[in-house]
């Protein structure tokens, strides 16, 4: 009876190595070019997202002399024992009720109307600020504290400095609406590309500022202070509520990438179940548990990964003509995929040496020993 136990467990079917390589090569496949596309997007998304300020601080823009107190106080109400620092502009009586401008000279001309041309700006404003005030608003910037400490203006604006000095202009507005300069102003200056995308178009050191003669007035109140969403919806609530249209809150919000792309958490554990389930009825050893796995996974892995990589250019490229983006671009998650098919072969070497330890090795060469005993 043991004869023919053994002759009919050599009998059994058993899924080949050939077709093992094949179901991983496929399955590996399918997820790598997945993540490739899943990586590509997210990354797009975090490098498209528009970080107006550093993130996790909150604005509140578009105050004046005459808003600024009632916004403090209702700031001081729903922010209790927060530090708020305050920005400032020129201010001039709000330029006289609009009928005079204070602006950067981009050429010889007077620079306050169109050919000025920076819509790009979140604030189309020269502010004054002191570099820790400053650092709040354009971010961790070392050579911007620098230059206002050392009492020269900030400009983001390309072709306004000059020698290291920039031109301002103060003016006003003729009977057709045409800007007459009164008085120029030639400061100390340094260019700054911008880090963040609301940065201003200059920032003048508050003694620079002085130094000019104007009178300046509140512009925004700056805390780093993080809120979480119920604290900044409340507070832009009551903001609008006090000043109508003028003036409004922002909180920062950090890219978490949520929404973006789906999490290749889930589908990985389904792939190395999959591959898991594939190996070990096949290949009851450890060393030939782990070969076949890496040599599915690699052979997976060479082929998903071009392939992601080509639908990701797709997925990645620009919506349309005049859209604005960083794509398309590819980013390959290295680490996820070459740790997930290292991870996934040593489980399959361990799950051979644990589930068939002692048993002599596959089911044929146990039947072979048992007929070779004879009766």
């Amino acid at each position: 009876m043991r004869v023919g136990e053994g002759g009919a467990a050599s009998k059994r079917p058993r899924i080949g190595t050939r077709v093992v390589l094949v179901v991983v090569w496929l399955v590996v496949a399918g997820f790598a070019a997945s993540a490739v596309v899943s990586a590509s997007v997210l990354r797009l998304a975090e490098l498209d997202h528009d970080l107006w300020i550093p993130a996790g601080h909150t604005l509140v823009h578009g105050l004046d002399a005459e808003t600024a107190p009632e916004v403090l106080a209702a700031v001081g109400r729903e922010l209790p024992g927060v530090p708020v620092a305050r920005i400032d502009r020129v201010d001039e009586q709000a330029l006289e009720r609009k009928e005079r401008w204070f602006h950067y000279a981009k050429t010889g001309e007077g620079c306050a109307t169109d050919p000025c041309d920076n819509d790009q700006w979140l604030f189309e404003e020269i502010l004054v600020a002191d570099p820790e005030e400053a650092l709040l608003l354009v971010g961790d910037e070392p050579e911007v504290a620098a230059a206002l400490a050392a009492g020269k203006a900030v400009v983001y604006v390309p072709g306004v400095v000059r020698g290291g000095v920039a031109r301002f202009e103060f003016g006003r507005w003729d009977e057709r609406d045409h800007p007459v300069v009164l008085r120029t102003f030639d400061l100390p200056a340094v260019h700054a590309a911008p880090a963040l995308d609301g940065v201003p178009t200059v920032i003048l050191p508050r003694r620079t500022a002085a130094a000019t003669g104007l009178e300046v007035g509140p512009a925004m109140l700056l805390t780093d202070v993080p809120l979480d969403e119920t604290r900044a919806e409340r507070l832009d609530g009551v903001v609008a509520g006090l000043t109508g249209s003028r003036v409004r809150s922002h909180t920062q919000a950090a890219f978490d990438g949520s929404g973006t792309a789906p999490s290749p958490l889930v589908p990985g554990v389904v792939v190395a179940v999959l591959v898991l389930g594939a190996v070990l009825p096949a290949e009851r050893s450890a060393g030939r548990a782990a070969f076949v796995s890496l040599l599915g996974c690699g052979t997976g892995l060479l082929t998903g990964i071009p392939a992601g990589a080509a639908a990701a250019v797709l997925a990645t490229r620009p919506s349309s003509p005049g859209y604005t983006s960083s794509g398309p671009l590819v980013d390959v998650p290295w680490l996820l995929l070459l740790g997930g098919a290292a991870a996934v072969s040593l489980a399959a070497a361990s799950g051979a040496a644990l589930l068939f330890r002692g048993r002599g090795g596959p089911p044929e060469s146990r039947g072979r020993t048992l007929n070779a005993e004879g009766p």
